[in-house]
């Protein structure tokens, strides 16, 4: 098959998508006459229509889709290599929209049916979960990091369509990017690494020695403590030794998600804190096997300590999911020599055994499902053992991941949580993790009450609201309640 012929063919899938569509779109507003429920369906229907249209046209006519140049089919300059090059990503592209708003048709007409998977959820609720779920699964199917990646793109493009969905994006703020180079680290910092310490140590040489940098990013919003300076061009960094500033872990399991995917929660953060907000694209497994992950979180700390001149006791650490794990296993690292202002936690991974009640009770809720650790294709599997294992060692592998349940740093559940700043914690009650971070907060006011931590630890439940609720593109009932805490949280550091 010529070059021609198969981006006919390509066109010609994308048309059939778009019938399967269309025929969706006829039997869910046939259902729509059936009720009464508010929804935006016929709103979205038009979209999905105009867009869909839109990008199929600009795909034939060889224009650009988002930006991304396309084929001229009539050029006869290219061969047919450079020619299915030159189309693939954009078709991945133009397939990750077709597919995204598959699942909001797909939701709406679930909805409409079945009604709500929670009896407390609104139609927004059910549609941002089943979205969110879509694209955090994206990462684990053969088809690879294209359509995911596609998928994470067009994502973006929700922040676009506030009418339809209802989406709030009045925060003005400006972004920094930044090189954060390699640092030793010292042997305080080793020793409260656990058996970690070797592998950190050799990172750390090897980083050090190669000049590595990690790229990260700081947002200011326009209304935080740095309007002052907003446009000079140096709003992320203090300008006195009593400011504060958030250093911000994002989620994905360790093997997903972006600073991109995050830009919108991180925004909003450094809105309601009034504080700069920092993030660091940490690697992400299976390329990168923890504890780089951990190291990546310590550079960027020590950044901000040795390079913006931060005090420690002036920054917070935050994160969500994986990165709340990421988070509280970097105040384990630091706590004895660099202890932090505070933490902040949105949904943490505490624990990695899947076993307490809620990963049962809510699975048919919750976007998070459970898994089988020693499953290849599992979050945990991939960000601890190498993708060149032979057969020979799995009995080996196996052991090693059973002894790591109980490791503080992947578990903190089951960490010394000694000299606990002050520390917010939330979670949604229909969360699979809800019992993982009910126990951990259970143990870490204990910690506090025994004189143990300087606390408080505040521990918030959200009725209904499901994993990491916080980054949801569309209004849900719980959203503005949990930022308005986050800010009531993080101003009364300020004033201690």
């Amino acid at each position: 098959m010529d070059a021609a012929s198969a981006l006919e063919a390509r066109i010609d899938t994308l048309s059939v998508l778009e019938s399967e569509l269309e025929s969706l779109g006829s039997s869910a507003k046939v259902y729509k006459q059936k009720t009464s429920t508010p929804i935006y369906f016929r709103s979205t229907k038009a979209a999905v229509k105009s867009e869909t249209n839109s990008e199929l046209a600009r795909l034939k006519s060889g224009r650009k889709i988002d930006g991304l140049l396309t084929l001229q089919r009539e050029s006869s300059s290219m061969s047919p290599e450079a020619v299915l090059s030159s189309v693939k990503v954009p078709l991945m592209v133009l397939l990750a929209v077709l597919n995204l708003q598959y699942v909001i048709i797909q939701s709406s007409v679930r909805y409409l049916l079945y009604g709500s998977r929670a009896a407390s959820w609104n139609y927004s609720t059910n549609i941002a979960r089943d979205l969110i779920y879509y694209i955090a699964n994206q990462n684990g199917k053969a088809s690879g990091g294209l359509l995911y990646k596609a998928s994470s793109i067009y994502w973006q493009k929700f922040s676009s369509w506030p009418r339809i969905f209802g989406i709030n994006t009045g925060y003005p703020s400006i972004t920094t990017t930044i090189d954060i180079p390699s640092y030793p680290i010292s042997g305080a910092v080793l020793q409260a690494s656990w058996h970690w310490a070797e592998k950190l140590s050799n990172m750390s040489a090897e980083a050090v020695s190669s000049n590595k940098t990690l790229y990260a990013e700081c947002i200011a919003a326009k209304n935080s403590q740095v309007d002052n300076i907003f446009d000079t061009g140096t709003a992320c960094g203090p300008t006195n030794n009593h400011e504060m500033a958030i250093l911000y872990f994002h989620g994905g399991g360790y093997v997903s998600c972006t600073l991109d995917t995050y830009r919108k929660l991180r925004t909003r953060l450094a809105a309601v804190s009034g504080l700069p907000v920092y993030a660091v694209e940490y690697g992400l497994a299976p390329q990168f096997k923890y504890p780089s992950q951990l190291y990546d979180a310590y550079c960027a700390f020590r950044y901000m300590l040795t390079n913006l001149g931060f005090s420690s006791r002036n920054i917070i650490i935050a994160g969500d999911s994986a990165g709340g794990n990421l988070a509280l296993g970097l105040w384990q690292l630091i706590r004895n020599e660099t202890p932090p202002r505070a933490l902040l936690l949105l949904s943490p991974r505490v624990d990695i055994s899947y076993t307490r009640e809620s990963w049962h009770t809510n699975a048919d809720v919750d976007y998070l499902q459970p898994e089988a650790a020693l499953d290849p294709n599992s979050s945990i599997y991939k960000l601890l053992v190498s993708s060149n294992t032979t057969s020979v060692v799995v009995d080996d592998i196996q052991r090693e991941i059973q002894s790591l349940v109980l490791d503080p740093y992947l578990a903190p559940v089951h960490a010394n949580l000694s000299n606990l700043p002050p520390t917010l914690i939330q979670v949604g009650k229909s969360e699979t993790m809800f019992s993982d971070i009910h126990e951990f907060s259970k143990r870490a006011i204990s910690s506090v009450q025994q004189n143990k931590g300087e606390g408080p630890v505040v521990f918030q439940v959200f009725s209904g609201a499901f994993h990491v609720f916080q980054i949801s593109p569309f209004t849900i009932p719980e959203l503005d309640d949990a930022w308005d805490k986050i800010g009531a949280f993080i101003q009364s550091l300020q004033t201690r």
